[in-house]
């Protein structure tokens, strides 16, 4: 009489040893869909790395290209607008980490140069609408111009490939400085510099 505790062949073990496995193809077929699906939905720029080499920018030394945008609020302003001012254009996003963590010095730097041949755009590239912008411009009380290109217009013809990027303009209208990825604005040598610009005739 055969006992009841001797072990059950490989043939009876079969079944049950595909389980884990058919549960592992779900897994894997399931992870491919969802990445697939965010591939298609994410927004067409990217937060820039910290670590992202820098290239030459062919932006550099060239005449600031013209734009004609809804300023938060209302208002259509053109670049022909800040004609004879050194002018700070932040391209950016409510949804990108080193946007947000730059603007805090941004708005220090509008502070204090604010009321002189200065002005500072910041660009918003989202999608979601005018509110979704103003609501984050409430949050974390920003007094700069914000203008919106939700189709990503302006982004394209300054050549961009991601946000954050900074173009400093000089009274001539010519491109002196293109920032890929997010600084410290208002740290002293890089507030000095702007300084420096604008008090020059």
């Amino acid at each position: 009489m055969k006992s009841s505790s001797a072990p059950t062949s490989f043939k009876d073990q079969r079944p049950a040893a595909f389980i884990p496995f058919t549960i592992l193809c779900v897994i894997v077929a399931a992870t491919y869909v969802v990445t697939k699906i965010d591939m298609v939905n994410r927004p067409a720029l990217k937060p820039i790395s910290a670590k992202k080499e820098a290239q030459p920018s062919p932006m550099l030394g060239v005449r600031a290209p013209d734009f004609k945008l809804k300023k938060l609020g209302g208002k259509v302003v053109t670049l022909a607008d800040y004609k004879g001012k050194i002018l700070f254009i932040n391209i950016w996003a409510t949804w990108c980490i080193p946007c947000v963590e730059e603007m805090p010095s941004m708005e220090r730097l509008y502070g204090s140069l604010k009321d002189k041949d200065f002005e500072m755009l910041a660009i918003s590239v989202d999608k979601g609408g005018e509110q979704v912008v103003k609501d984050f411009v409430e949050k974390y009380e920003l007094t700069f111009p914000v203008l919106l290109d939700p189709y990503s217009k302006v982004a394209e013809s300054y050549k961009t490939t991601g946000v954050p990027e900074t173009f400093i303009i000089n009274k001539e209208g010519i491109v002196i400085h293109h920032q890929i990825g997010p600084l410290q604005w208002d740290r002293p040598d890089v507030a000095r510099t702007i300084q420096m610009l604008v008090n020059r005739s």
